[in-house]
């Protein structure tokens, strides 16, 4: 007896097996025989596009720092079904690993596609100033119910930058947070020089100035100019400081300009960002405690990764009256890293703490601080954090 019934796909994609069992009847023989072998359906999604990105090139390959290349990557919709107009994202990789995680360096827009059909897409580059390999791939965005997205972006290909080398003279490593004081307050900014270009760089001069906003350039106020030793490409300076003691009430900006030097590739960024200083001239109110932090330090300054290094600071009553038992915070970088209970304090009192710390894994340097919480009755709490941050130099 041929038997058959009529079944509707299940709604998830996959292979499913399907088969039928008898019912022994009375008296069978062999009842080990009474289902089939299970037929194999497979289960597809509805027709859907595919976009892949394949066959980047570059070309020329094998270059001169800041000449220009251009980059081609082929886009195909390998779906059943047409796919809208997207965009190709161009992208910079340190390894031939193509992701959207990288720099993007240029976008192209691509027009919607039909099955099977591709679109060239081009563009031109400017090689960086770094000698060595660099990757250049590109990603396409997924469009509305794309089938796999997995496809979507390039492998890398290689451009070699072997020349010409020059110096680019740099800032970093700067202290971004407000500083607050008093008038006739002493303050220190550091930062470091950083050549990121591809051949040394000769001696120089650094510049401090004194702004009213936070561009600094060299048509603010000189306040004092440093020598710069040369650097080798990719090396930094020693931290370059500046001590200055605002005597006036109001809000000012401080950094620095290096001259530019012989052959430099990039003078545009040979200024520094201008952290905000808030001098402020009021007293503590008579009869109010004014709780400041001073003199925050870290020792030893410079430390490997990983070494234990110590950070202190002065918690002082700058008022009149007693100030209640707080706690003084230490932060790096405006995170806390470790807390000091603070015992009552009489007007014009202090507390030396300290705290010993870790050095972060990472190679650079680190902006230590300290905050003490707000008592009743303060009248000033502007001044509650140290006014400069201590820098930690790990190497």
């Amino acid at each position: 007896s041929a038997e058959s019934i009529s079944l509707t796909a299940p709604g998830s994609e996959g292979i499913y097996y399907y088969g039928a069992c008898v019912d022994a009847v009375s008296g069978e023989s062999d009842t080990q025989n009474n289902c089939t072998a299970g037929a194999p359906v497979t289960v597809s999604g509805p027709p859907a596009p595919d976009l892949v990105a394949e066959s980047p090139r570059a070309s020329p390959s094998s270059l001169d720092a800041g000449d220009s290349f251009t980059l081609s990557v082929t886009v195909r919709n390998r779906g059943a079904v047409a796919a809208a107009a997207t965009t190709l994202r161009y992208y910079r990789s340190a390894d031939a690993d193509i992701s959207t995680a990288d720099d993007q360096v240029g976008t192209d827009s691509v027009d919607g596609l039909a099955i099977g059909d591709s679109s060239s897409e081009s563009i031109t580059l400017t090689a960086p100033n770094t000698l060595g390999g660099h990757y250049y791939g590109a990603c396409v965005d997924a469009v509305s119910e794309e089938s796999n997205t997995q496809n979507n972006c390039t492998a890398g290909v290689r451009v070699t930058v072997s020349g010409p080398t020059a110096p680019d003279l740099a800032f970093h490593s700067e202290n971004t947070e407000d500083i607050r004081l008093t008038a006739g307050d002493p303050f220190v900014i550091g930062l470091y020089v950083r050549n990121q270009g591809n051949a040394a760089s000769p001696a120089t001069t650094l510049r401090w100035y004194e702004s009213s906003d936070a561009t600094i350039s060299t048509s603010d106020t000189e306040l004092e100019s440093k020598a710069l030793s040369g650097l080798a490409p990719a090396t930094d300076s020693g931290i370059q400081l500046l001590g200055h003691r605002p005597n006036t009430a109001g809000i000012y900006y401080y950094g620095a300009c290096v001259d530019a030097v012989a052959g430099e590739s990039d003078t545009t960024n040979n200024c520094s960002s201008g952290p905000k200083v808030i001098v402020e001239s009021a007293d503590p109110a008579p009869g109010t405690p004014d709780l400041t932090v001073e003199a925050v330090a870290v020792s030893p300054a410079t430390v490997a990764p990983g070494d234990s290094f110590t950070l202190s600071a002065t918690v002082r009553n700058r008022g009149d009256t007693a100030a209640a038992a707080t706690t003084l915070r230490w932060t790096r970088n405006r995170s806390e890293v470790g807390t000091a209970a603070i015992d009552s304090l009489q007007g014009s009192g202090t507390s030396m703490e300290s705290i010993v710390l870790t050095a972060p894994s990472h190679p650079t340097v680190y902006l230590y601080n300290g905050c003490v919480d707000t008592v009743a009755g303060e009248d000033i709490t502007r001044n509650n954090c140290a006014s400069t941050a201590a820098q930690l130099n790990v190497q």
